[in-house]
């Protein structure tokens, strides 16, 4: 599950990092960006490989895009899994950020 992060002009913005915690207890995940999602903007913020950790029950997550080693956002989401996936139930996925 991926969210789209730009400037307020619509450009893409190239993050260093984003770490994404399960509310819960704490659990968190740092991603690296791949280039090709990162030139564009998007970034991925949870996935199937965390699928054990949502047990099909909706779980809340805090995402937070990194910048030179500076939070440049954070935001809460609810995803949940069925038998195979991951899915986004709620929350934004398109964000915008101040300029660099």
């Amino acid at each position: 599950m991926n969210v789209e992060v730009r400037n307020p002009a619509g450009e893409p913005v190239a993050l260093d990092y984003i770490i994404s915690t399960q509310v819960k207890n704490n659990a968190t995940h740092k991603i690296t960006p791949e280039a090709h999602f990162e030139s564009e903007g998007s970034y991925t913020v949870w996935g199937d490989r965390m699928l054990s950790e949502t047990n099909k029950k909706p779980e809340i997550i805090r995402i937070e895009g990194y910048k030179n080693n500076t939070v440049v956002f954070t935001r809460m989401a609810k995803v949940a899994s069925n038998c195979c996936h991951v899915e986004w139930i709620e929350g934004e996925r398109n964000i915008v950020v101040a300029s660099e």
